[in-house]
């Protein structure tokens, strides 16, 4: 899934618009702000993105941080890097997952 990372299988898997047709066939800004990607048209290859049920549901026709997330899950350096640097925040800030020790630290 382009938008949580998270590998289902194939059935579980949707192609979603990173860019909501219904904006694009509506709403001159948002075609114009796509052309800005390279995207001429709603079912443009450089608009569609692999999304589980879940996080296309919870997409539905929204843009802002979604598009941001739909281009940056398709690059496969992302959620290696985006992992990594999760892992390596959690422990630089000594973050754990065990109530009773993270209060003895505050």
């Amino acid at each position: 899934c382009a938008y949580c990372g998270k590998k289902k299988p194939k059935d579980k898997i949707t192609i979603d618009h990173i860019f909501p047709v219904h904006c694009m066939e509506k709403y001159p800004a948002v075609r114009k702000r796509a052309a800005l990607f390279g995207i001429h048209g709603s079912n443009d290859m450089k608009n569609l993105c692999t999304a589980c049920m879940r996080c296309n549901q919870k997409k539905e026709a929204k843009m802002g941080i979604w598009i941001l997330k739909g281009f940056l899950g398709k690059q496969p350096w992302y959620w290696p890097l985006r992992n990594a640097t999760a892992a390596t925040s959690n422990i630089s800030c000594g973050l754990t997952s065990n109530p009773r020790q993270r209060n003895m630290m505050i």
